[in-house]
């Protein structure tokens, strides 16, 4: 009984430790992003924080350069081709993720290998 409560609370933190461990990482990749939209507005002839005025000069200088509109036609281009292929891909990950739902005995052993060395090895 004692083996059990240890296991779920083991879970528990593991499921926490993730968690914790994933907004992390995409708070980090997300606020510089965040911190360069409010210069995108910026009158001033470079980007720096204060804010010298409110413009959409740097928009108007996106449109008028071809070389800035080509890439990104071409940058929505390929993510377009991209998605193509993925249906077939995210179709196998729903399923997977339904049999571990299905199955939490399945789960917990995906979750067993966090605290320990050699992550990357499969049993």
């Amino acid at each position: 009984m004692q083996e059990q409560r240890n296991k779920v609370l083991t879970e528990r933190i593991a499921g926490r430790w993730v968690r914790l461990h994933t907004a992390l990482v995409l708070f980090f990749l997300i606020a510089p992003i965040l911190a360069i939209i409010p210069l995108s507005f910026n009158s001033g002839s470079y980007f720096s924080y204060p804010l010298q005025g409110f413009s959409l000069r740097w928009y108007g200088e996106f449109f008028r350069n071809g070389n800035f509109t080509d890439a990104f036609q071409f940058s929505l281009k390929l993510a377009g081709l991209a998605n193509v292929k993925r249906p077939k891909d995210h179709g196998r990950q729903t399923e997977s993720a339904r049999t571990r739902a299905a199955h939490p005995r399945r789960q917990a052993r995906s979750l067993r290998h966090l605290g320990k060395p050699g992550l990357a090895q499969s049993r």
